[in-house]
């Protein structure tokens, strides 16, 4: 499919900058710009479909995330479970007269 689209010059100008970042001809950053933006292909098995990420961002993901894994000694739910129900005695040992 061949699109013909009009930019202002400015907008023209943008789209060569930007490609330029991206070391991209202003025609392929377009056409990636718009592959990014549409919805995923249901594949033919019926599977949900898979979503393409942009394997730089995907490589930062998996560095910090790995970096700080290590750390969790458990799930951020189970704590925050755990804070609430330490909370909630105190709040009852309070109206109770008990101090914990």
């Amino acid at each position: 499919m061949i699109l013909t689209i009009d930019f202002t010059p400015t907008e023209q100008e943008r789209v060569a900058a930007a490609a330029r970042q991206k070391g991209l001809d202003p025609a392929a950053f377009i056409k990636k710009l718009i592959a990014e933006s549409l919805p995923p292909v249901p594949n033919a098995t019926g599977d949900a479909p898979r979503t393409i990420r942009d394997p730089e961002l995907a490589a930062r993901v998996r560095a910090v995330r790995g970096k700080y894994a290590h750390t969790a000694k458990e799930s951020g739910s189970e704590e925050l479970h755990r804070e609430r129900q330490r909370d909630k005695e105190k709040d009852e040992a309070q109206v109770s007269g008990i101090q914990l």
